[in-house]
């Protein structure tokens, strides 16, 4: 587990450091233009989180994800060139990535079930690495927010390559005992993991467009840069859970260990309002810094969302995706209510953190009861 962290830690921080560059270099009017392009770019991420998801339930045979592997990864280098051969704009782009991104979440998934987690990290990094780079060459064309967009499309191509190498290389797998593993369990949990994986970090960016001021919206987009981080960091714990949770082992148990992992988003949020404004100021160069209540609620509120995905991944782990519709549904169910209201940014945070911390208690209570050994989550971590 540790160099499977330590190496999506540091794709994450490249991931970061994309999005922290592109705030620096474009104006701010620019740097919303992404932000959005990215937000909106979530509903095609829904469809890869779906596929690397319905992959992990479902793996491929030995010699067929061979052949999709070689396929795939041919099919990826063509995609790669269509930029070149016709005018595209920004919808046709945010389209070309969401197609290189579902064929990297399938060989995520075909990887993830194998436990080969030092591939699927390597990818990821390589993934950052070459987005972050692409931004710096003298010899593309493209500027201001359409040279991010194109290196958001470009950077998928070597993290493919990579996978489509160790899964032509992986060995045959026993498939990991779950009662997730029919169909129908498996198809539904998919789509209520990929559409919380790829919604949650983008979503708010989304409201807060159609309820807030544009300049509002424009020191919002930088504060999410804050919250964003936390969610990342869960997610990659999230990649390694799932295999386990697959196995019996949840993060719901009642030793106190498991218990003190739900302190650690208000940690984590208490942190990032301490050293949030500062490093904004010093470090980003900006010259007005959200406040520390702001980053402090929208860290912790995410820290809860993140929770509520770790629950969600564990009932449809368990083949429970008929309750983990029932817990996403509970935990957007305020979303009109806050849409009529359309109050400022910390009422909005304030009434959030108290229904999802609601949310999460009931959900814990429920799996907490419906097995009581899932506990081992500590044993497996050590």
């Amino acid at each position: 587990m540790k160099t499977f962290v330590l190496f999506n830690l540091l794709a994450g921080i490249l991931h970061y450091l994309f999005q922290v560059v592109a705030s620096r270099h474009l104006p701010a009017q620019g740097f919303s233009e992404l932000s959005s392009w990215l937000a909106y770019l979530s509903f095609a991420f829904i469809a890869a989180s779906v596929m690397q998801y319905l992959s992990c339930f479902l793996p491929f045979p030995r010699n067929k994800v061979r052949i999709f592997a070689a396929v795939g990864a041919a099919f990826s280098i063509a995609v790669l060139f269509l930029p070149l051969l016709m005018p595209v704009g920004a919808l046709t782009m945010g389209a070309l990535t969401g197609v290189l991104a579902c064929v990297m979440s399938v060989y995520l998934g075909q990887a993830q079930v194998r436990l080969l987690f030092k591939g699927m990290a390597g990818a990821n990094l390589l993934v950052g690495f070459s987005k972050l780079v692409l931004v710096y060459l003298p010899w593309i064309a493209q500027s201001g927010a359409a040279l991010y967009t194109w290196a958001v499309f470009a950077g998928y191509l070597p993290g493919i390559l990579l996978l489509s190498l160790l899964l032509i290389r992986s060995h045959a797998i026993k498939t990991p005992v779950s009662s997730a593993d029919a169909l129908g369990p498996a198809i539904w949990g998919t789509l209520i993991l990929g559409t919380c994986a790829a919604l949650l970090p983008q979503f708010e960016l989304m409201f807060m467009e159609a309820t807030q001021s544009v300049d509002v919206f424009h020191g919002f987009a930088r504060l999410s840069l804050f919250y964003k981080g936390i969610f990342f960091a869960f997610l990659i714990f999230s990649q390694w859970l799932l295999p386990l949770q697959m196995r019996g082992i949840g993060v719901s148990g009642p030793k106190i260990w498991d218990r003190r992992l739900y302190l650690l988003p208000l940690a984590l949020a208490g942190a990032a309002a301490v050293v949030g404004p500062p490093l904004a100021n010093r470090v980003l160069g900006w010259e007005v810094a959200p406040s520390s209540l702001q980053i402090f609620l929208s860290c912790w509120n995410m820290g809860l969302l993140t929770w509520i995905f770790l629950l969600l991944q564990e009932l449809c782990a368990r083949g429970k995706s008929r309750n983990a519709g029932l817990v996403l549904g509970a935990t957007f169910a305020i979303v009109p209510l806050q849409l009529l209201v359309q109050s400022g940014i910390e009422i909005y945070y304030v009434t959030a953190l108290v229904w999802n911390s609601c949310t999460v208690l009931k959900v814990v209570s429920f799996l907490g009861a419906k097995s009581p050994g899932s506990s081992s989550l500590s044993n497996a971590i050590r």
